[in-house]
């Protein structure tokens, strides 16, 4: 990259995290994650997974690590574009952000066998943890924020961020987030870059 993320921005807030969906087109034969790992190895000409970004490709490359599966990845422009080639049955599954898996799961589109989170979210009451699913060290959570350029002053840093909670903290903001479950979470502008500074050594 041109930029150094630690280096050259200003964090402001942590806006929101949101765990990850392992889903399959509602007309697929899998009903668990065990049966899809046992579909791919039996069907390889099948196994493939649809990705529209780098935090999703390593998510289902770390899936492949974890069950030792061969799903091959094929690129998408968005997240979007990846989950409705899922739910018309072009490709056989995703792990995406539960924003744009969230529509077409109500409607009876997709399938969700697991979630990367800890524990089961109330909006998704039915659909099982990784861990649940037996499959070890898949939590993963990811998560969206603002940041400034680097350089900006800090009172300038701080009114973004007293803005930014007062808006995480309005009734219909928290409403519309948890409904496709996501959390809102603000933080200090210094908690920010902590967390940067974590995920990018981990995902290194």
């Amino acid at each position: 990259l041109p930029y150094a993320p630690e280096r050259d921005f200003a964090p402001v807030s942590l806006l929101a995290e949101f765990p990850l969906l392992l889903a399959v087109g509602a007309e697929q034969p899998v009903k668990t994650v065990r049966e899809l790992v046992e579909y791919g190895r039996a069907n390889p000409a099948l196994a493939n997974y649809a990705s529209s970004a780098t935090p999703f490709q390593l998510a289902s490359e770390l899936f492949n690590q974890r069950t030792g599966s061969r799903f091959q990845h094929i690129p998408y422009r968005g997240s979007g574009d990846a989950v409705q080639a899922v739910a018309a049955g072009q490709l056989l599954m995703t792990i995406a952000d539960s924003g744009p898996v969230a529509g077409p799961l109500k409607a009876g589109k997709l399938r969700a066998l697991a979630i990367t989170a800890a524990e089961r979210n109330p909006a998704l009451p039915d659909v099982p943890t990784m861990k649940e699913a037996d499959i070890a060290d898949m939590e993963i959570a990811l998560w969206t924020g603002i940041v400034a350029p680097a350089g900006t002053p800090a009172e300038f840093v701080a009114e973004l961020n007293r803005a930014i909670q007062q808006a995480l903290a309005v009734p219909e903001v928290k409403t519309a987030m948890a409904a496709i479950a996501v959390e809102p979470r603000g933080t200090t502008p210094e908690a920010y870059r902590d967390l940067i500074a974590r995920d990018a050594a981990r995902w290194k």
